[in-house]
């Protein structure tokens, strides 16, 4: 399994969370008959990080309000709120989180994801125009995911 570092330097990415990340946006688009939409993946990942941070995230203190991804076309999309998103993505994407927290610890560095590095993982699997994981605004593949934090803006891919 390779791990590369992010263009900021401080993230690390690796082939092994971005793959359990694409099987479960697999098994949630086998499950429902179709792939989500991607502020219907948005609201489900914002409920899957409400769970219990402290045990997904480095950074397990942060609450995150809300999660926005640009587009590579320029366009954003965000989550929803405190909806309440399909309880069976929701298990899936925090079954695919803790899968990804066992594969951070494995590496040399025997840690935690980051949040940020969470997020870059879902827009690096969401990044092509022609990706297959959700269906985008105008077929348009993931740039970048940002999180709002307690009122505060959390940069996590540039």
């Amino acid at each position: 399994m390779g791990w590369w570092n992010v263009e900021d330097g401080n993230d690390l990415l690796g082939d092994g969370p971005a793959d359990i990340l694409s099987s479960a946006m697999r098994e949630m688009a086998q499950r429902n008959g179709r792939r989500p939409t991607l502020q219907e993946f948005l609201d489900g990942m914002r409920r899957a990080l409400e769970i219990n941070p402290g045990a997904l995230l480095l950074d397990g203190d942060v609450r995150v309000s809300a999660l926005t991804a640009r587009l590579n076309d320029g366009g954003s999309v965000s989550s929803t709120g405190p909806g309440a998103p399909d309880s069976s993505m929701v298990r899936i994407i925090y079954q695919a989180l803790e899968d990804i927290v066992t594969a951070y610890e494995d590496m040399e560095d025997h840690r935690k994801p980051r949040l940020s590095e969470l997020l870059a993982t879902a827009a690096f699997i969401m990044g092509p125009d022609d990706q297959n994981f959700v269906d985008a605004p105008n077929r348009s593949g993931v740039d970048t995911i940002t999180a709002a934090i307690e009122g505060l803006r959390l940069k996590d891919l540039e």
